[in-house]
C-alpha cells in the first residue's frame, strides 16, 4: 500500500501567489493620507505628502517586478504527469 501525497494543482498555485501580490499592493494604499483640511487646498495638500506618494510608486513598481518574474518563472513549470512504474 502506497501512500500518495495530494498536491496542489498548478493553477491553484498561481492563483494563491497571485492573490498574495494583490494583497500587498493593496495594502500599500493604506499609508496614503491627506489632512482633513486638505479639502481648501488640495493642490498644496499633494505636495505636502510628496514622500509618501514617491514610496507608494516606488514600491509599486518593485512589487510589480518581483510578480512578473515570479510569473515568468511559474510559466515554465509543467503539470506533473504521473507515469506508471510496474
Amino acid at each position: 500500500m502506497s501512500a500518495q501525497r495530494e498536491e496542489l494543482p498548478l493553477g491553484r498555485m498561481e492563483a494563491l501567489s497571485d492573490g498574495i501580490f494583490a494583497i500587498a499592493i493593496t495594502l500599500l494604499v493604506l499609508e496614503l493620507a491627506l489632512e482633513p483640511d486638505a479639502v481648501e487646498r488640495p493642490l498644496r495638500a499633494l505636495v505636502d505628502e510628496w514622500p509618501s506618494y514617491l514610496a507608494y510608486v516606488t514600491s509599486f513598481l518593485t512589487i510589480g517586478v518581483v510578480w512578473m518574474a515570479h510569473s515568468g518563472i511559474t510559466s515554465g513549470f509543467a503539470p506533473e504527469t504521473p507515469s506508471s512504474t510496474g
